[in-house]
């Protein structure tokens, strides 16, 4: 299902706003660790708004709040994960197979397919060792390896990832999208107002898919994600909420160099006004 979302100003900056108060608010309670958010909107918002000439339609919110509100989520347990992420994988290679603007010869169909399924093993039951493995083995690097950082960048990590620990998650509504062709905007009509990215970690991977003329493919899967709550007139920060669905874009971009997917962004969705705490990117 594809959605269309007026694209102004005030939605552009919403991803910023959420992103900072996000930081500041989850740093006041774990830490000055925090694992890299954005703070401004990524290369592709401002470069889609005049490259693709988006008007202000119908408001597209209602469609997404009607998938989130119709989505049969299930809640994971330790002996589930496995199945509920291949579950996920099957479904991702059916919308493969339907969309016919997605076309990989099967070892890159293959090599997506297992890097969603890891991703998602991952969001639902997080272990640093093997979250810091699947990162080394398409190539990246993070502060794991720095001993002056070391120590706080998994704490941020971890803490981090324990908010999604066996969330509740909707399989059956697993879906693939193809954002970039050789840099060109395909389904890009859904902005996300909250996008995870850490540039730092895959540099054979430029940021900017236009001008590195990347292939990107996403993920999204309705999952329900941590919230924070402020003090509506101090703005205070109050603490962690109550988890609401949203959608969850794990976007994969093509590795020329290394033919491979890699994890390029963490993008979520929200039909609701509300500060959300993405999964990490990776």
């Amino acid at each position: 299902m594809r959605f269309k979302i007026p694209v102004n100003a005030r939605f552009i900056g919403a991803g910023a706003v959420a992103a900072i108060g996000v930081t500041l608010a989850v740093r006041a309670i774990l830490g000055p660790a925090e694992p890299p958010t954005r703070t401004t909107p990524p290369p592709e918002h401002e470069t889609l708004v005049h490259k693709m000439k988006l008007k202000t339609q119908a408001p597209a919110e209602s469609e997404l709040a009607s998938l989130l509100s119709s989505a049969e989520f299930v809640k994971p347990k330790a002996s589930t994960v496995k199945s509920i992420a291949a579950q996920i994988r099957d479904k991702a290679a059916q919308s493969i197979e339907r969309n016919q603007a997605i076309t990989l010869d099967d070892a890159r169909k293959q090599d997506f397919l297992n890097l969603i399924e890891e991703r998602v093993n991952l969001l639902l039951e997080p272990d640093f060792e093997r979250y810091e493995a699947m990162i080394v083995s398409r190539g990246g690097h993070t502060q794991a390896s720095d001993p002056k950082h070391a120590k706080t960048y998994r704490r941020a990590v971890v803490s981090r990832a324990a908010h999604f620990r066996y969330t509740r998650i909707a399989p059956e509504e697993a879906s693939v999208h193809l954002l970039f062709k050789a840099g060109e905007p395909q389904e890009t009509d859904l902005l996300p107002p909250n996008v995870m990215s850490n540039p730092e970690v895959f540099k054979d991977v430029p940021d900017d898919p236009f001008e590195g003329k990347l292939d990107v493919v996403e993920l999204r899967v309705p999952v329900y994600t941590p919230t924070f709550r402020f003090d509506p007139e101090t703005r205070t920060p109050l603490g962690f909420g109550e988890s609401a669905p949203t959608l969850v874009g794990f976007a994969m971009a093509w590795d020329r160099r290394n033919s491979q997917w890699t994890p390029w962004r963490t993008n979520l969705y929200y039909s609701k006004e509300g500060t959300y705490i993405p999964p990490s990117c990776p």
